[in-house]
């Protein structure tokens, strides 16, 4: 991946060993492209993440099987391309999610500095863009659409873009990407497409395939990105999973159906305090049966 122009591709590839089924002596095609679906997914998340975090996106990559061939080809991502990031909002996390707006309107008014017009478009982690869907306040917009309405634009969310776990402050680092979308600022090469080949069948008898791919990152206008940065809490612990009965207090008391049996209606814990409701006539001699059987 380059910056302002250059000429060098990147190619990731993952190696998919694929061990043949029952008899036969070939992976069957239903077996290969199962694999296959799966590794081009990995793949298109590793180049979201190059072309979000530049090189450090690469020291994950391994986690998810994706290799690189020139890793020194691989320069700032578009979270990069901006030497000063003024835009960076360093609040305490009790400000969140209110910070998402400031952070973004600080950058919005870099991009407009900057001599770029509305509308702008932003990125956003998955979690920003879900929390930011929530109210700000009691029957109050969302801060999401609050920053729709200021950038006059969209937001998108992106699972590859780059967190940072702060764990003394208990905290989660987030990062987004605003920019001006019109215009020619920045431009992804394909040097080829995803290419399935068979490259040999190790001792195992596993038919051992690679899935490739080269693409070429080229940023024309730096400044034309912005980035921003958030703190955010970091999750709560999951409350430990109660088991056995609920306690008293949160028993909810309801009171008997028409015709439900004493027996049953206090095994539903429904029997106290409630005055029991009366059978209609024609269902009396049907509840006496009933409670007859239950004795």
């Amino acid at each position: 991946m380059v910056t302002i122009g250059g000429a060098s591709f990147v190619d990731l590839f993952i190696e998919m060993p694929i061990s043949p089924e029952g008899s036969n002596k070939t992976p069957t095609f239903d077996a290969i492209s199962k694999v296959l679906r799966s590794c081009a997914v990995q793949l298109a998340q590793a180049e979201d993440r190059i072309i979000f975090e530049g090189p450090d996106a690469l020291r994950g990559l391994a986690n998810i099987g994706v290799n690189v061939r020139q890793p020194n080809n691989v320069l700032d991502g578009l979270l990069h391309v901006q030497p000063n990031v003024a835009e960076e909002v360093n609040q305490a996390a009790a400000g969140y999610p209110q910070s998402l707006h400031t952070a973004v309107g600080l950058a919005e008014t870099a991009l407009e500095n900057s001599g770029y017009a509305k509308p702008f478009s932003l990125v956003l982690h998955d979690v920003l863009k879900s929390e930011g869907n929530l109210p700000a306040a009691p029957g109050g917009p969302s801060i999401v659409s609050q920053i729709k309405e200021l950038i006059e634009g969209d937001v998108f969310a992106s699972g590859q873009i780059l967190v940072r776990q702060d764990n003394q402050n208990n905290e989660v680092w987030h990062y987004g990407l605003l920019a001006a979308p019109h215009g020619a600022q920045a431009t992804i090469y394909i040097g080829q497409e995803p290419t399935l080949e068979l490259t040999h069948i190790d001792g195992q008898g596993r038919y051992c395939f690679c899935l490739s791919e080269r693409f070429q990152l080229v940023v024309r206008a730096p400044e034309a990105f912005h980035r921003i940065q958030v703190r955010r809490p970091a999750a709560a612990a999951p409350a430990p999973v109660r088991r056995g009965p609920l306690p008293p207090e949160r028993v909810i008391a309801q009171p008997p159906r028409q015709g439900l049996p004493p027996r049953l209606a206090a095994r539903m814990g429904c029997g106290d305090g409630h005055p029991p409701v009366q059978p209609q006539p024609a269902l009396e001699e049907a509840a006496a049966a009933r409670q007859r059987r239950d004795k």
